[in-house]
């Protein structure tokens, strides 16, 4: 399947001044141990260091 659906923010993620866009993985980790205050910046700030690190692979 090639669709996606629309992404969008959330009202929280709105007022927070979030905004969607491509990164890569090194993009995303430098910027979120900037800014780690959320339980859920900080786990997803360790998923990417893991895909940085080799110890999890994506499909495709």
């Amino acid at each position: 399947m090639d669709e996606q659906a629309p992404l969008s923010l959330t009202p929280s993620e709105i007022a927070k001044g979030y905004q969607l866009k491509w990164a890569t993985p090194e993009e995303v980790y430098h910027r979120n141990i900037l800014i780690e205050k959320d339980s859920w910046i900080i786990r997803d700030t360790a998923f990417v260091k893991m895909l940085m690190d080799g110890k999890i692979c994506l499909p495709g």
